[in-house]
């Protein structure tokens, strides 16, 4: 009677460790619940990520387009140098702007 005791005890903490353990890995396992969530979060952070390279890509895009020869308009190319570098053409009407 005492060994069958004993036999069902030591039963009944085996299964329970068994029960624990899987639950403990399915809850924070390297593929349980709390890593899929935190994957989950990742992928949204870096679809975001995504979608403003793209973005930056775009506008990059437009502009080497605007650079290359068979498109490059030489008067926008003249008022970006005259803006980027600071000159004037001499008959050039100049306002300073107080706030630059």
């Amino acid at each position: 009677m005492f060994k069958e005791k004993l036999a069902g005890t030591t039963l009944l903490l085996c299964v329970s460790f068994v029960l624990v353990y899987f639950g403990y890995q399915v809850l924070y396992g390297n593929h349980g619940l709390i890593r899929l969530m935190q994957l989950d979060e990742e992928a949204e952070r870096l679809a975001y990520e995504l979608t403003e390279v793209q973005e930056q890509r775009a506008k990059l895009e437009t502009r080497i387009h605007l650079l290359r020869p068979e498109s490059l308009d030489l008067d926008m190319l003249d008022e970006r140098a005259r803006a980027v570098l600071g000159y004037a053409h001499k008959n050039d009407l100049v306002i300073a702007d107080p706030a630059d």
